[in-house]
């Protein structure tokens, strides 16, 4: 900028320019302005409920007293309410997830055009490498449901082992009611070594350098280009 500019002061405040937009505007505003162009479309309250009451209709067990399902209960209502039951867990578990991504949309659209600014990949970087920001948050929900579908297998797997039975799960009626020794539950895990933060940083450290060798290109091809008077 300076082999280009022929007064300093013009050169001082393009430079003042940039180092604004660069470092305050992109970095910091994308994100809030992803949101109000493109406001989370995640599934409604009025969506949840109706398909929670089309289940309810579906399983005929509105007028059932869960309540009394405990013991040596039949077989067949307690068949009714686990079905009613693994329905309304999967609906639920859906409109979470449907939520969660729309608000997660903007998040992640903001920080992609933030990096076209040198200073908001070295943001990305840092928060990567700090084990912070949506690179870890991600992380940790993949954790979560690799522990969620393990410990549905582990429970399903003591069940299973139960001759008394019935094999349903969701339902104290329908599962085995036998101890399980604490020490076999499996334990959750999150991969929080540094392999995994390096290996989340390491597409902005290469932006990073990207950048680095496009304005050391940028500032040779200028200064060959300049006049010395």
């Amino acid at each position: 900028v300076s082999s280009r500019c022929r007064r300093p002061g013009t050169s001082l405040v393009t430079l003042l320019l940039l180092w604004t937009v660069l470092v305050f505007l992109v970095p910091n505003t994308t994100a809030g302005v992803v949101s109000a162009v493109h406001p989370p479309q995640g599934p409604s309250q009025a969506e949840w409920e109706v398909a929670t009451e089309d289940n309810w209709v579906r399983h005929g067990v509105r007028n059932l007293n869960m309540n009394e399902l405990t013991g040596h209960a039949p077989y067949a209502p307690v068949k009714q309410v686990a079905d009613f039951t693994a329905d309304w867990l999967d609906i639920d578990r859906r409109f979470a997830e449907g939520r969660h991504r729309a608000a997660l949309e903007p998040v992640a659209t903001g920080a992609t055009i933030g990096r076209l600014a040198p200073y908001g990949a070295l943001q990305a970087a840092l928060e990567s490498l700090a084990d912070t920001g949506l690179p870890r948050h991600l992380r940790f929900l993949q954790a979560a449901r690799q522990y969620e579908q393990t410990f549905r297998d582990f429970i399903q797997a003591q069940d299973a082992a139960d001759p008394d039975s019935y094999h349903l799960m969701g339902v104290t009626a329908g599962m085995s009611h036998r101890p399980v020794p604490p020490e076999t539950i499996p334990v959750f895990h999150e991969d929080l070594s540094a392999r995994a933060s390096i290996t989340d940083a390491l597409p902005d450290l290469l932006l990073l350098a990207l950048f680095a060798v496009a304005a050391f290109l940028g500032a040779h091809l200028a200064f060959l280009r300049s006049r010395v008077a």
